[in-house]
Order: structure tokens, then C-alpha cells, then sequence
């Protein structure tokens, strides 16, 4: 069985946009603190990950986390920011940020 997981090449800053990028389009972006095998769905209360994708996540995740601290967490809020936010909410979201 193919993973639903996108590997990811390296730990650059353009890379873990893209792996976090793709797990949105895919409906499985989560919060960087979270434990993997604990996500839900909240459309249907499963499980968002099996316990080998939550495995990859994990893995994936602390590589990450050790290479870019915290500023994983402000890439991955970039992505959610973009979706969610009209071009001028964005911008003005960015400077607001400094």
C-alpha cells in the first residue's frame, strides 16, 4: 500500500513548505505538538493518521523540528495563513508580524 505521507527531501526551509503544503491539499496538515496517533477527523471522528502514516508523521516531524526549530511551526502557519486568508488579510497579517 502506497503512503498517503509525501516523503520529504530535505530539511530546507522551501522544502518543508512544500511537504507541509502537501499535507494540506490533502486534508492532513496538523499541529506540529501534537502527538501523530492521537489526531481525529472532525468530520467523522477517525483517525486522521494509521499508526504507520502516524509513524512517518512523527519521524518526519522531529527532522524538522531539530533542523528548524521553531520556525517549522511559522512555515506551516504560512500555509494555513495563504488558504485562509484574502491576499490583503495575508499582507496585512505579515506586516503586522514585523
Amino acid at each position: 500500500m502506497m503512503s498517503r505521507i509525501p516523503n520529504l527531501l530535505d530539511t530546507s526551509a522551501a522544502s518543508v513548505r512544500s511537504w507541509f503544503q502537501s499535507l494540506h491539499d490533502k486534508g492532513l496538515l496538523y499541529c506540529l505538538d501534537d502527538d501523530p496517533v492521537s489526531l481525529v477527523r472532525i468530520d467523522n471522528n477517525e483517525r486522521l493518521f494509521s499508526d504507520a502514516a502516524a509513524l512517518e508523521v512523527s519521524v518526519t516531524t522531529s527532522r524538522i523540528l531539530d533542523s528548524l526549530g521553531d520556525r517549522a511551526h511559522d512555515i506551516a502557519l504560512d500555509v494555513l495563513r495563504r488558504t485562509f486568508l484574502t491576499p490583503q488579510e495575508y499582507s496585512l497579517a505579515n506586516i503586522a508580524r514585523g
